[in-house]
């Protein structure tokens, strides 16, 4: 019996019963506190991400606020409106669709 079929046979209500997700598919407890080896705390990097290039201005973002972080290599884009409680215009969506492209490149 090849591998596609031995997890078809272990399917039962739609929800596969293979080892690698069976954690993803156990219900998670609202009482239960998080442990190290559950919810993914271990994927999370013990020291914060410093953002050391702002390109905020130099992109002439008035909506959000682009940084980089070039040691870590990722983007941190925000929402920049205080005054109206960061609310969103249509300029901010074209805003943070530009530096969307942008962090991808």
């Amino acid at each position: 019996m090849t591998d596609d079929a031995n997890r078809r046979d272990r399917r039962e209500g739609g929800v596969a019963l293979d080892a690698a997700s069976m954690s993803a598919a156990r219900k998670s407890s609202k009482t239960a506190p998080p442990t190290k080896h559950r919810d993914g705390f271990h994927l999370i990097p013990a020291t914060p991400i410093v953002y050391d290039v702002d390109l905020t201005s130099e992109s002439g973002y008035t909506d959000i606020t682009y940084k980089i972080s070039t040691s870590d290599m990722c983007a941190r884009i925000a929402f920049d409106r205080p005054n109206v409680l960061h609310a969103f215009r249509p300029t901010t969506i074209n805003q943070i669709r530009a530096a969307m492209e942008r962090a991808t490149d």
